[in-house]
Parts: C-alpha cells; sequence; structure tokens
C-alpha cells in the first residue's frame, strides 16, 4: 500500500504509508518522488509503472490527485478504482480515477447532501451552497440509470437503536439496521457523582430545572426541546405588536447580517452542553451543529463566553461526513408567521444533521414553525409519539441567558417593508426545493413531495 499526496493534507496516521515512509510499499516511490528529470528519478518511475501495473498494490489518492499524480502518470491503469463519498462528488471531480481503472465501485449515500456549489448567490444567502439546483453526482445518475446495479449497504454501525429509528422515518422507509446490539444499545454515560465526577457537578446537577434534567437523561437517546417563541408565545391581543407582545423569554429567530440566528436556542444548547462536560462527556465528542453559518458564528461566540469552548461549532454541510457522540442541533426558525425558510426544506440536510449522532441526538427547536417542512413535520409527530419531547418554558431562557425576543422584534420590524417582494421570494424558494425522484425509491428512499408547506405562499427568503 501507499499513500500518495502532500504530507499536511493527510492524516498522522497514514503518514507512515506515504513515500519514503517506514511501512510504504516499494522503496521507488523515495526516489520518484525527489523530483523529475534526473537518470534516477526515471528509471524509479519506469520501475513504479511496472509495479503498479503488475503488484496488488493498493494506492491511497484523492479524486482530484488522481487524476494529476506525477507518480501515476505513466501508470498503465489499475484493476479496480474504489471512490467513497461518491454522492458528493460532481461529474468532472470523479472521472480522474474512473479513467485510470477497468473497472470501478462508487461507494456513497445520495440521500445526504449533494457536491457542494459555491457562488456569489450562496454567499448573500449565508448559505453553504447554492440556492439553485445543486450540481447532480454521477452516483446519483447511475442509481437512477441503473438501479440493478445498486447494492444497498442496510447494516449501520454508527447510530444507536432511537437514533436509527429517526433515520428510517425520515429517509429510510425502515431499511436500516444496527450492525450489532453494541452498537444499538449505546448510550452516554454521564457521572454527576461518585468517582471521576467534578466535585461540584452533583450539586449542580441537582440544582437543574426539570427540562435540562430530562435532556441530559442518558436513557433518552433522543430529545426534542420544544422552544417558546413566534406564535406560541403571542396573544390574540398582542400578536402584531412585535417585541412587546412576546413572553421575556421567547426564543425567536432573527435576520442577522446576511443569516439568521436564535439567541435563545444557542443559550439552550449552551445549558446541554455544559451539562454533558460536566457529566463527564469529552468536548470533542459533542458538536453543536445548526444550518445557518450565522448561527453557527452565535454559536461559537457562545461556547467561549459560557465556558463550553471545548465543543465544537459546524455547519449541517461541514458535518457530513462526521459522528460525534452527542450532536446538539438548532433548528433557529421560529417567527409568527411559522415561515421554516430554505435550508430546512432540504430534507438531505435534515437527515444529514440526524444521522451525525452516535448516542444522542438532542434537537432544540419551535414545533409551531419547523414542522411546517414535512420531514421535519414527520420526526415532531414522531418525537410526540415516543415520548422525546421536552417542553422549555419561556422564564428558562432567561436563566440560561437566552432572549432573541427584541431581535425577533426587529426583524419583524421590517417584514412591513420586505412585504412587496413577498411573493418573488416563496417563487424563488418553491423553485429551490429538492425533490426525490421515482429512482431514489430503489433504495427504499421517501419522498417528500415537491414543497414544503407555506413555501407557495410568500416564504421569505434566507
Amino acid at each position: 500500500m501507499i499513500r500518495l499526496g502532500r504530507a499536511s493534507g493527510v492524516h498522522r496516521d497514514l503518514r507512515e504509508w506515504m513515500p519514503g515512509g517506514s511501512r510504504a510499499a516499494l522503496g521507488l516511490f523515495a526516489a520518484a518522488a525527489a523530483g523529475e528529470g534526473s537518470p534516477a528519478a526515471s528509471s524509479a518511475a519506469a520501475l513504479l509503472s511496472a509495479s503498479v501495473c503488475r503488484s496488488p498494490l493498493v494506492v491511497g489518492v484523492t479524486a482530484l490527485a488522481a487524476g494529476d499524480n506525477k507518480l501515476l502518470r505513466r501508470a498503465p491503469g489499475f484493476d479496480v478504482a474504489l471512490v467513497d463519498e461518491a454522492g458528493q462528488m460532481a461529474v468532472p471531480a470523479v472521472l480522474g480515477p474512473l479513467l485510470r481503472a477497468r473497472s470501478f465501485v462508487l461507494v456513497g449515500d445520495h440521500y445526504q447532501l449533494p457536491p457542494l456549489c459555491v457562488s456569489a448567490a450562496a454567499a448573500d444567502d449565508g448559505l453553504d451552497e447554492d440556492d439553485g439546483a445543486p450540481p447532480e453526482s454521477l452516483f446519483r445518475r447511475l442509481c437512477e440509470a441503473h438501479p440493478q446495479a445498486v447494492i444497498p449497504l442496510k447494516r449501520q454501525y454508527r447510530m444507536s437503536r432511537d437514533i436509527q429509528r429517526v433515520a428510517n422515518e425520515l429517509v429510510y422507509c425502515g431499511a436500516l439496521r444496527a450492525g450489532s446490539k453494541e452498537v444499538a444499545r449505546r448510550r452516554l454515560e454521564l457521572r454527576f457523582d461518585g468517582d471521576g465526577a467534578h466535585p461540584a457537578a452533583a450539586a449542580a446537577f441537582a440544582a437543574a430545572p426539570s427540562w435540562l434534567k430530562a435532556a441530559l437523561d442518558p436513557r433518552r437517546r433522543v430529545v426534542f426541546l420544544s422552544t417558546p417563541g413566534g406564535p406560541t408565545t403571542a396573544t390574540a391581543a398582542t400578536a402584531g405588536a412585535g417585541a412587546k407582545g412576546r413572553a421575556a423569554g421567547a426564543a425567536g429567530d432573527a435576520r442577522s447580517g446576511d443569516g439568521f440566528a436564535n439567541a435563545g436556542e444557542a443559550a439552550l444548547v449552551g445549558a446541554v452542553a455544559r451539562g454533558l462536560l460536566a457529566g463527564g462527556v469529552p468536548g470533542p465528542d459533542v458538536v453543536a451543529v445548526s444550518p445557518y453559518r450565522t448561527q453557527v458564528a452565535a454559536l461559537a461566540r457562545a461556547s467561549v463566553a459560557g465556558a463550553w469552548s471545548s465543543v465544537e461549532s459546524l455547519t449541517v454541510d461541514k458535518c457530513q461526513g462526521r459522528d460525534r457522540a452527542a450532536v446538539l442541533l438548532s433548528l433557529v426558525r421560529s417567527n409568527a408567521r411559522a415561515e421554516p425558510g430554505r435550508p430546512l426544506a432540504d430534507w438531505r440536510r435534515v437527515n444529514v444533521a440526524a444521522t451525525r449522532a452516535r448516542s444522542k441526538l438532542v434537537v432544540v427547536g419551535n414545533a409551531a414553525t419547523t414542522r411546517r417542512v414535512p420531514a421535519l413535520g414527520a420526526l415532531w409527530a414522531m418525537a410526540e409519539r415516543e415520548g422525546w419531547v421536552v417542553e422549555v418554558p419561556a422564564e428558562a431562557l432567561a436563566r440560561v441567558g437566552g432572549g432573541g425576543a427584541d431581535a425577533e422584534g426587529k426583524a419583524e420590524g421590517k417584514a412591513g417593508a420586505e412585504g412587496g417582494e413577498e411573493e418573488k421570494r416563496g417563487e424563488e424558494e418553491e423553485k429551490a426545493v429538492v425533490t426525490t425522484t421515482a429512482a431514489d425509491l430503489a433504495f427504499a428512499g421517501r419522498d417528500w413531495g415537491p414543497a414544503a408547506a407555506g413555501a407557495e405562499d410568500g416564504a421569505s427568503a434566507e
């Protein structure tokens, strides 16, 4: 085996397999990597080409580097190209390794996010991908054109039983199975007293509010923290009065710069994160996630101010391909008009967010707003059936340093000025909704329909 590439881009555990490394196959690679033009390098490259063709050599390389790596230029080809995460690669990116092989195997999941497309429009919207049609992967095209060649891998080794049920409800129609009993029974083990516990952990946990204790309970592998805010905290008489018509602890969303943020949800995520850390969960085993970059920035700032900075904050898009023991997902959107927005309308983004967790998934959101998205509506309904919903009282936000009602009021104050553009925005959003084709169902995938509820009546764009 040999791993090609720049050392800075190769995981430290694989660097010993690089040219010149202690475990690298073919010491010839070291000479060939020294440079081109010298007789020694030319001889090494020739021998390399013969070795690649005649020996059972496994070469690890990125898809882009495979098309232009100097040590592979003279290699006549490989028997098989095995491409991982193929569902995230646009067609030009994946062609390099395929053209060097007699056959190929693509590994991926086209029910997760498509290839990334960055554009000026995406930057303006505060999203991690273009709000238009994303580029299609070769993986998806071949799944649709040749469903008989698709081999579903139904055993998973990441998620505990309840988190797996969320994935099955959302997309996979019950097809996923735990790879072992240990995986199915996986859960966080928290220590608030006894050996290894922080001296103040027991007292802090005893004084914690009931909603936080419920969220931290290791027996609850999935928790939906239902926040106050939006229409749930405004009376009929004060619904149009902006922030003044809301409870002091309302968790409302607000436009911040180029995106949306929710200070109340950030405070709740921080409270749960601090509880997990106090219970002995290492910070790197926890991640705070949101579909909005603006909210991720708010989470990162809150983590520094709230003493949980060891917990990483990431967008959903950047989380794909990773996993953590505990995932704290902030849905952000909570407003009087119950507009969920485009990022949540993409069911693939919701699927990625929910399936990053191994042992604990905590979803923080406002049900009245986010359940208008068909996929999220199904998850809220499932959470209610299973007893996973934990209601957060309005006063709890003030206690954990949240709020956000004033910001929401300011955002709603702009609504009148923006009203003339509502219809146009709604039309643009409807075009951007991701649909599932009939060919997708070859893998028992679920089709959530052509549009999120409310998109046609002028839901505002992010």
